[in-house]
């Protein structure tokens, strides 16, 4: 023969419930912190696909002061721009890497090198895009 309680105890211990709600909470800091890294990379990337044209942009102008030196004008090697509240710097490079002179010509290879970069958060995000131009002179 068993014995009985009177009680049927089909309740939560203390226990179990501080475990749930740490479990609760851990999981909404994981979905908490997966948004604003998912914000954050969203930002990155419009950022990017911005700064992409404009970095191709600045590359065609320093390719077409390099190819047409007397009808171009002169290249601007650095600046800073501002959109949407955010600023964007940027630098040009170019120089003569190779140049050979023949009796009625002269070709010089240039390599044109452009930087922009901006502040992300607590980095500092850069995107870097270079070309190459061949100057043909006749003489």
């Amino acid at each position: 023969m068993m014995l009985r309680t009177g009680t049927n105890n089909r309740a939560f211990t203390f226990i179990e419930v501080m475990v749930a709600a740490s479990v609760l909470a851990l999981g909404a800091v994981l979905i908490y912190e997966a948004f604003f890294i998912s914000l954050d990379s969203f930002e990155y990337c419009a950022n990017f696909l911005q700064v992409s044209v404009w970095a191709d942009a600045l590359l065609w102008e320093a390719q077409d002061a390099v190819l047409h030196p007397s009808t171009a004008k002169p290249i601007v090697t650095g600046g800073e721009i501002t959109r949407r509240k955010k600023k964007f710097q940027w630098d040009l490079s170019y120089g003569v890497l190779d140049e050979i002179k023949e009796a009625d010509s002269l070709c010089q290879m240039y390599r044109i090198d452009v930087r922009v970069f901006w502040q992300q958060g607590h980095r500092r995000v850069a995107v870097s895009r270079s070309t190459y131009a061949l100057y043909e002179k006749k003489e």
